[in-house]
């Protein structure tokens, strides 16, 4: 006996079609060919479709309850039942049984006496010429599933933007195994954990429909020289304590190259400076770069250097 559509996608006859598409959701995922290489699962995600498009259907699903296992197969038309069920025979459409009797045939003498007995593709008494009652049924074409893959950008690159050669094993459409090389754009100024869309990459429509997408979760390396701050750029640059006092000129990297910065006298350690319009560039903002002074102490001094320092001391407490 063919098993029900009902326990086909593993619902109560009384779900409604957010139950139905939700039990569909994780089938798909179960079943489908692309998802289960060395796997023969066509037999059951086609199950799954037929079963899908007709519980989600309104007027499907109310002829399949009503009418049972042969509707499955049928070119659904509740009018053309209902007139066959009472016209049989009467072109005045009257019960021919008499009021308030039971139509004595069931869903079988319906199908064999519209197309059996030799009967073809007559045009039948009180019902038309309705065609092909027996079209079979396809399922609606549905959009592949969407697939997700991480990919690895350098610092710059994602600051900066450029292009990316990108490299994945995914399972084609034969149900093997194959490796498939995309070149992809990235934006200037990309964040951590993004995602860049591959229209039309991912998973194979299910009935002839559209593929799915492929989403690229963007994960940025980290930078020996620059850390990031939203759109702005943080560095550090050192100098050694007689600079700070008596002030410098230093080399700063930027994106673009080093730049020279002047530092006053007096700059205490981690006093910032910064450097406008040098962080990330893009078509909606601009970013600054903001430089940090580490100030570096000598490990060692000789004597006089000592005797100096001492003098120095003495000089502060006056």
């Amino acid at each position: 006996m063919a098993k029900k559509l009902y326990d086909i996608l593993g619902v109560p006859e009384t779900a409604d079609k957010k139950e139905i598409k939700s039990a569909y959701k994780k089938l798909a995922k179960k079943y489908h060919p692309d998802l289960n290489p060395g796997k023969d699962t066509t037999a059951q995600m086609k199950e799954i479709n037929k079963a899908h498009d007709i519980l989600t259907d309104d007027k499907k699903r109310k002829l399949y309850d009503e009418y049972g296992e042969k509707a499955i197969e049928a070119d659904f038309n509740e009018d053309v039942l209902n007139s066959y069920k009472y016209s049989w025979g009467s072109q005045g459409g009257s019960n021919p049984f008499g009021p308030g009797q039971e139509w004595p045939f069931g869903f079988d003498d319906i199908f064999g006496g519209m197309f059996g007995g030799g009967m073809g593709g007559a045009r039948t008494q009180g019902f038309g010429d309705y065609g092909s009652f027996y079209d079979q049924y396809q399922p609606q074409p549905e959009k592949g599933q969407d697939l997700n893959a991480d990919i690895s950008i350098d610092f710059m690159k994602a600051v900066k933007g450029g292009s990316e050669t990108v490299s994945f094993m995914m399972t084609g459409a034969n149900g093997q195994s194959e490796r498939v090389t995309y070149d992809i754009n990235i934006p200037a100024g990309i964040k951590e954990g993004q995602k860049i869309r591959l229209a039309g990459k991912g998973g194979p429509g299910y009935n002839g429909g559209p593929a799915g997408d492929l989403l690229l979760k963007v994960n940025i390396l980290s930078s020996p020289v620059f850390t990031r701050e939203d759109m702005n750029i943080l560095t550090t640059v050192s100098v050694n304590f007689t600079e700070a006092m008596l002030g410098t000129e230093v080399d700063v990297p930027t994106l673009d190259g080093s730049v020279s910065l002047k530092i006053p006298a007096g700059t205490q350690p981690g006093q910032k400076f910064r450097l406008k319009g040098k962080g990330i560039v893009t078509s909606k903002a601009t970013g600054d770069e903001y430089v940090t002074i580490k100030v570096t102490l000598p490990k060692t001094l000789t004597d006089e250097q000592k005797d100096l320092i001492v003098k120095f001391q003495e000089t502060l407490k006056a």
